[in-house]
């Protein structure tokens, strides 16, 4: 259970040594002009840090039980489905170098330090307790 929970936060994507902690609610999501938290999104990412582009990818566990599809839109919000499962949307954040999923909901963000791209868009996304996931882009 905590694995799916864990990826339904990621992929719930792609949480270094220290976990996020939730600070207030996730806002609700309304359709709006994208752009604006397009740029705040950018805005919160460090100097270094990646912020996750939107587009469609595919987390798998490293022993490959869990599969999580995960679709990152241009807005900040995000959409997860682990292991077939009911789908899971939130807020995806940037905070202290992490990449944080924010679900809707009383569950806190799930974070994960991402690993530098590959030239083909894969990284790897590292949770607080040392739990890898693979990220691939996924075509549109």
């Amino acid at each position: 259970m905590r694995t799916l929970t864990s990826v339904a936060a990621i992929a719930l994507l792609a949480c270094s040594v220290t976990a996020c902690k939730k600070a207030e609610p996730a806002p609700e999501v309304v359709a709006t002009d994208a752009a604006p938290a397009a740029t705040a999104m950018a805005a919160a990412t460090p100097a270094g840090g990646v912020a996750p582009t939107p587009g469609k990818y595919e987390a798998t566990s490293a022993d490959g039980k869990t599969k999580s599809m995960v679709t990152i839109n241009a807005d900040g919000t995000y959409r997860q489905v682990v292991n077939g499962a009911l789908p899971v949307a939130g807020i995806l954040k940037m905070v202290d170098g992490k990449t944080c999923f924010d679900p809707s909901g009383p569950t806190g963000p799930t974070c994960y330090t991402d690993s530098v791209h590959a030239a083909d868009g894969s990284f790897t996304a590292t949770m607080a307790d040392g739990s890898v996931m693979n990220v691939k882009t996924m075509p549109k």
